[in-house]
């Protein structure tokens, strides 16, 4: 008995693999999307391409209601997929990568057409043969294809990537003022060295520390819950939310103007992403000058952001939003959107614009708003 397909399952299942897909792709970074052999002499953005071709032959299936498509479906398997290899071989990764999204997106919609019916009845499609299955032809296509090279793409990545990880957070030590009107972190002993050897062995002894202080010291991430009663706490957010997130740095230096509004985001591809905006004001940390004149991000910068689909968004300033605004706008925006915010980032001259993972992983506190991170980037490169 053929398997059954159900259209509310297809889709969750094409979306769950597509997404498992694209992480897997943010872990090879576009610098590296271009380097042959990871399977055969194809590089990821061959493998790309090859995907791309097939999903597009099931779109044209989906709207045609028919088993229609390229001629290259006469032609045995080797002969077709070397021939998708030849014709895509010269084209810029940027255009690979748009397209790719634009065919999947395509998909995605032409699949919502469809009925459970549809999925299971090869005579809903013409000249389509009576003993083949829609939907296990549409799923050897799409999540199925996805998942049939993802192993080669893994094994070429721990065989011949290493990573650099470029640490961006400050570091938090007494008496350290991160925001004017909040009181600094008190950091001592609660045990010390001293005090422990009595508990212990001779020349056994351990510290244990005691830091009192607000969530918004140091280096730190803002929950929904920061600004919203109802939104998600720390506790409440998920790991895929926080770390190994494609990143992407915008340089908008503090020269320019302090503040930063959407056009420098235009032209950029910037859904699921960290976006790390660079300013540069990180330099006077620590300083009277940190808390005066800081860069922030305008309200049509951070509705741009929300709207693009972002996954992430940090700034090595002192506040993400203007301080003599007390609407809060991109805090409200962003946070309203589930989108947490990470301020008082540095170093991020230490990063590459693109090609790196973002993590910024907080204490797990129910009913915690906001809370330091070590936020560090890792960059993946080739062997030397």
């Amino acid at each position: 008995m053929n398997e059954q397909f159900f259209k509310v399952d297809f889709l969750e299942t094409l979306q769950s693999a597509r997404a498992e897909w694209e992480s897997l792709l943010a872990k090879v970074g576009e610098s590296n999307m271009l380097r042959p052999g990871v399977a055969g002499e194809w590089s990821v953005k061959d493998i790309i391409c090859h995907i791309t071709w097939f999903e597009r032959e099931m779109v044209g299936v989906l709207k045609a209601r028919a088993l229609i498509g390229s001629d290259l479906w006469n032609h045995p398997q080797g002969q077709r997929n070397a021939t998708i290899f030849e014709e895509n071989r010269h084209r810029s990764l940027d255009e690979v990568l748009a397209e790719a999204r634009q065919v999947y997106q395509g998909l995605y919609e032409a699949l919502q057409s469809v009925s459970d019916e549809d999925l299971n009845n090869p005579g809903h499609f013409e000249n389509m043969p009576p003993d083949w299955s829609p939907g296990k032809l549409i799923a050897e296509n799409s999540y199925e294809h996805y998942r049939a090279h993802a192993p080669s793409i893994r094994a070429w990545l721990n065989k011949n990537l290493h990573y650099q990880l470029v640490d961006i957070s400050h570091t938090i030590e007494n008496g350290l003022i991160t925001y004017k009107g909040l009181p600094a972190p008190i950091i001592c002993d609660y045990w010390s060295r001293e005090y422990s050897r009595q508990f212990y062995s001779a020349e056994t002894e351990f510290q244990i520390g005691k830091i009192e202080m607000v969530a918004n010291t140091g280096t730190y991430l803002d929950s929904p819950f920061h600004r919203y009663a109802g939104g998600k706490d720390l506790s409440e957010l998920p790991l895929s939310a926080l770390a190994n997130l494609e990143g992407l740095v915008i340089r908008a230096p503090i020269e320019l103007g302090r503040a930063i509004d959407a056009s420098i985001f235009t032209g950029i591809e910037l859904r699921g992403k960290a976006i790390l905006i660079h300013t540069g004001w990180d330099a006077h940390w620590n300083t009277d000058q940190y808390f005066d004149g800081h860069p922030y991000l305008t309200r049509d910068a951070a509705k741009f952001l929300s709207d693009s689909g972002v996954a992430l968004v940090g700034i090595d300033s002192l506040n993400i939003d203007d301080t003599a605004d007390g609407t809060r706008p991109a805090h409200t925006i962003l946070l309203g959107a589930d989108i947490p915010i990470v301020e008082h980032l540095c170093h991020l001259e230490q990063l590459p614009d693109k090609g790196f993972n973002f993590f910024a992983v907080p204490v797990k506190v129910k009913g915690f708003g906001s809370f330091p991170v070590r936020a560090f980037g890792m960059i993946t490169q080739p062997p030397h």
